[in-house]
């Protein structure tokens, strides 16, 4: 089995293959995953960039209320 990284996919086992992450992570473009109250689950590397914020600071985090 290939390897996998825990990104919260609703509706999956909660991991996704390591070649998908790594897409993702690679990406130009911010790609960000929510719960439905709006707290940020995962936030691709790009957030550093764009934001100005690395990824963990973002995760946990209420981006709709702040």
């Amino acid at each position: 089995m290939a390897d996998s990284h825990p990104l919260p996919v609703q509706g999956m086992s909660g991991r996704v293959p390591s070649a998908v992450a790594d897409y993702l992570d690679r990406a130009p473009d911010l790609v960000q995953i929510t719960d439905p109250s709006g707290v940020c689950l995962y936030a691709s590397s790009a957030a550093r960039a764009l934001l100005g914020h690395p990824p963990e600071q973002l995760r946990g985090r209420n981006l709709l209320h702040e």
